[in-house]
């Protein structure tokens, strides 16, 4: 089981004040040290007022930006983001941006990507929401092609003669992991992708997200063998297939009941999972970064050594 920490921005309110450089970098160093995998940014560029400050709203850094500042303190820990929204911009910005992180982290960066569900973000930047999951399908299509060195890119603007230099450390791109749970986007991860993202989560806030319910460790095993039969049948090796799961046990706090937190860790890998995303939740920087060294000397290092910085 691999761990991966969320940079948590949940105080919108606080956020202009509370996040700076020092802070972003301290807590990449700190989250790496502690044996996590891989450190997550979201995306939201342009989220209504009332999202932002609503139930499930949260402020957010751009996560290619974020990452390429976070690869320049840290040396080991993967990039990853969770998720980048393709269908707001045209994939051949999204393969440079990710491209440039990649460079820069000497191959470090996941793409993890989804089709997005805030109707009205997609209203403020111009693009239309009701085709959004052909237009990210294309997408990762074109991502595929656009770093396999092929001359001609399939977008959904046509056909686009061009070459993708430099390329990516990681000659085949960075791994793409793809949120959702729905058996589409499963059947994406089985014909592109490198990982599967689903959320744990069922009824009303499934509902809010836009996405299938998956609201139990019994139907995210189902899930996950569906998908290895559709990878199995697009020719690809289905233990090749991460799968990162959140869930409501994801977000913690300083105490968390470790017995709890690896039984949980546990039952995850049973039903599938091979990295699980966890989000610290703290009222101050220096709680934010005991909450990670305390999960990792409590949990991580007893699931598996610490991984060297």
């Amino acid at each position: 089981m691999r761990f991966t920490v969320q940079f948590p921005l949940d105080d919108a309110e606080s956020a202009d004040t509370a996040v700076d450089a020092e802070q972003v970098a301290e807590f990449a160093r700190v989250a790496e040290s502690s044996g996590f995998d891989a450190i997550g940014f979201t995306e939201h560029p342009a989220p209504s007022a009332e999202w932002v400050f609503g139930a499930y709203g949260h402020a957010s850094l751009d996560p290619f930006a974020a990452l390429a500042y976070c690869a320049a303190v840290t040396t080991r820990i993967r990039l990853l983001t969770y998720l980048a929204v393709v269908p707001y911009r045209h994939p051949l910005l999204t393969a440079k941006a990710a491209t440039t992180v990649d460079r820069l982290s000497n191959g470090r960066l996941v793409l993890g990507i989804g089709a997005g569900y805030l109707r009205e973000e997609f209203a403020v930047l111009g693009t239309p929401f009701e085709d959004r999951t052909d237009r990210f399908e294309n997408a990762v299509a074109a991502l595929v092609t656009a770093w396999s060195g092929a001359a001609v890119v399939p977008t959904e603007h046509g056909p686009i003669e061009t070459a993708l230099r430099p390329h990516p450390v990681q000659r085949t791109g960075p791994p793409l992991w793809v949120g959702g749970n729905s058996r589409r986007s499963r059947r994406i991860v089985a014909r592109y992708g490198g990982g599967w993202a689903p959320l744990l989560v069922d009824g009303g806030l499934a509902g809010e997200l836009s996405t299938a319910g998956i609201g139990s460790l019994t139907g995210l095993r189902r899930a996950v063998d569906d998908l290895h039969e559709l990878t199995a049948a697009e020719g690809r090796d289905p233990a090749a297939i991460d799968v990162l799961v959140k869930g409501s046990f994801s977000r913690i706090r300083a105490g968390a009941a470790t017995d709890e937190h690896l039984d949980m860790v546990g039952r995850l890998a049973d039903a599938g999972a091979t990295s699980v995303v966890l989000h610290p939740m703290a009222p101050t920087r220096a709680g934010l970064l005991d909450v990670l060294r305390e999960y990792g000397a409590d949990v991580i290092s007893r699931v598996r050594p610490p991984a060297r910085a």
